[in-house]
């Protein structure tokens, strides 16, 4: 019992004991640990951002405790805390700075690329411009109707346009590094020639003509060169053109310039020989009309006469040159004009003739007796080209400027074309480009007007006259003359018949030249007509007038054209119309060629008569005016 006693004490005591060693150790571990759990409590607020430092200071480090190793610790840790939070604030001013420096950086970059990107669109927009303004030049280039040839210093072509490719019959990258001679040896020129003279030349542009054959014809080469530096690319642009279009023009206006200088000479000279030889002819009519005459008289008029016609023919020649003045037009078939100006060449003459004239030949609108002089010059020349029994060649066809390169100075449209051939001797070049200036013969006893007039005449035409000739080969001349294939021949009529003597009529003469007006009286007398004679148009009109209030008007009015110191008939007329709308006015002019006897009709002339005019042309012309 006792020792149960005993054991409880003891377990008991040893309960009380251990609780109180278990509560003591509580206390002091609760003591110990209290700067802990501030530690702790700080540390979770530096966790979560706030530095709990004073109350660091206060509670742990600043207790007042001899032996406060905690307080050590803690401001051991203080320092680092301050460490670490001076490390912080450098962080973040460092982390500050360097977003910034970012943000600075990135703008810089987004500039350098703005700028890259601008520079690159830029370029870009510039290489599409070069390649436009490339097109665009080589586009004007093609455009040309030239041959261009761009080289370097060695002779090597570097680029071509459309024509010089045409030309060639290459492309340019098959020309490209070719030497210029394999272009200009086209047309039978030297290019190292070129090239040389383009070296020693210090002017900018260099042009030189070249005369060459190319396909049996003479052409006219305008070669031009020019030294051109691009960067480091230096060379020279060599430009063909061909000319000879140009040059013939300039040929056909010098010629035409001289013609018409001596035109303004031979017209005013003509005119006044006219109208001696229509008193010529006139009286010598007269005493043909005399019975009496007869015999070796008779024969010696005739030869008279025979004489003033052949003057008329010169003058009519001279009159080519007059200026202003024109063909006496009429719808005509050429072929007719051909055959009867080739009988008239061969009537009694050694050489003969082959004519070909196409079926079906358009009709053309000529002064028939000008195109028949034409022709008749023309187998003249050839005849007196060949030896031994000569044979001329006629040959007509219709033809149209599209596709003859030969009418390329002319308007388009349909020609007739007539070829007048020869197989003499030819010609040479330097002849060749002066056998239509006047005075230019090659024959001593020639005066130099016959292929001046020829020319003349078909310019007077709108046709064109083109020779081609060789020395052995014979020379042809080709007469274009405009044709009107739209437009049909009349059916020809029976001839009138001309009466020898009609009713008396009176007959106004008005003539500026007193011997004309006798001679034109005695003539008209023989006629049996009544004159009434004038000395300018005043005077006509007055005559017309006073015949007219006595109810007796003139029948018919014979009217000089010019008259020097008074109104002529070109403006008589119109007054004269005035006084009587049914007059009927017959113009007479020495200037065969005048255009108002072209077109007398639209002046308000009923028919036209140049001077001279034999009596039985005066007595046509009665005949159908007023008879």
């Amino acid at each position: 019992m006792i020792l149960n006693a005993a054991r409880k004490e003891i377990l008991l005591f040893t309960l009380l004991a251990t609780g109180a060693v278990l509560a003591f150790v509580y206390a002091s571990v609760h003591y110990l640990l209290r700067p802990l759990r501030r530690l702790h409590a700080c540390l979770l607020q530096h966790e979560d951002g706030h530095f709990a430092i004073t109350a660091l200071k206060t509670d742990i480090i600043t207790e007042g405790s001899p032996r406060n190793e905690l307080g050590f610790i803690a401001a051991k840790a203080l320092t680092t805390i301050k460490e670490l939070e001076k490390a912080q604030a450098e962080l973040q001013l460092m982390h500050h700075n360097l977003e910034q420096l970012v943000v600075a950086r990135t703008k810089e970059l987004s500039r350098k690329t703005e700028e890259l990107q601008h520079e690159v669109l830029e370029r870009k927009q510039a290489e599409v411009r070069e390649l436009c303004l490339k097109n665009h030049l080589q586009s004007i280039f093609d455009s040309m109707r030239c041959v261009l040839v761009g080289v370097d210093t060695a002779g090597a072509v570097t680029f071509v346009n459309a024509e010089t490719e045409a030309l060639c019959g290459r492309a340019l990258e098959e020309l490209r590094g070719l030497p210029l001679n394999t272009i200009t040896s086209l047309y039978g020129v030297s290019g190292d020639d070129i090239l040389e003279t383009a070296r020693n030349n210090r002017e900018q542009w260099q042009t030189r003509r070249f005369q060459t054959d190319l396909h049996d014809h003479r052409v006219h080469l305008d070669i031009t060169t020019s030294p051109f530096r691009v960067g480091e690319e230096v060379g020279y642009v060599i430009r063909i053109d061909d000319v000879s279009r140009h040059v013939a023009m300039e040929q056909e206006l010098f010629r035409a310039d001289k013609l018409q200088s001596i035109g303004i000479l031979a017209g005013g000279i003509a005119h006044n020989f006219n109208n001696l030889l229509a008193v010529i002819l006139g009286n010598i009519n007269l005493v043909q009309q005399d019975k009496q005459v007869g015999g070796e008289s008779g024969a010696y008029l005739a030869t008279a006469v025979q004489a003033v016609h052949n003057a008329k023919k010169l003058t009519r020649e001279l009159l080519t040159f007059a200026k202003g003045g024109k063909p006496r037009k009429r719808l005509a078939d050429l072929a007719e004009v051909v055959r009867e100006a080739a009988a008239i060449v061969t009537k009694g003459n050694s050489c003969g003739c082959r004519l070909s004239l196409t079926s079906g030949l358009w009709p053309v609108e000529i002064d028939p007796s000008q195109i028949e002089q034409v022709i008749a010059k023309m187998m003249a020349n050839a005849s007196q080209a060949m030896e031994n029994d000569p044979v001329i060649d006629i040959v007509c066809a219709n033809v149209s400027a599209e596709n003859d390169p030969r009418l390329a100075q002319l308007p388009p449209g349909p020609y007739v074309c007539i070829t007048i051939a020869d197989s003499g001797s030819g010609m040479p070049t330097e002849i060749l480009s002066r056998i239509f200036d006047p005075y230019f013969s090659t024959k001593g006893e020639g005066h130099g007007l016959g292929l001046a007039i020829c020319y003349s005449i078909v310019r007077k035409h709108h046709g064109l006259i083109v020779v081609d000739s060789q020395p052995e080969h014979g020379t042809s001349f080709s007469i274009f003359l405009p044709a009107k294939p739209e437009v049909s021949l009349p059916e020809k009529s029976a001839p009138a018949v001309e009466a020898l003597r009609q009713s008396q009529l009176r007959i106004l003469v008005m003539d500026d030249e007193p011997m004309i007006r006798e001679v034109m009286q005695a003539m008209l007398g023989v006629l049996g007509h009544q004159v009434i004679l004038a000395a300018d148009g005043e005077e006509a009109i007055a005559c017309y007038r006073q015949a007219l209030a006595c109810g007796t008007p003139p029948d018919l009015v014979l009217m000089d054209l010019v008259v020097p110191d008074g109104m002529g008939g070109k403006d008589a007329v119109k007054e004269l119309l005035l006084v009587d709308p049914l007059a009927k006015v017959v113009v007479c002019s020495g200037y065969s060629d005048d255009p108002v006897l072209a077109n007398c009709s639209q002046f308000g002339f009923v028919a036209a008569m140049a001077k001279p005019y034999a009596f039985s042309e005066l007595q046509r012309i009665i005949a159908e005016t007023a008879g």
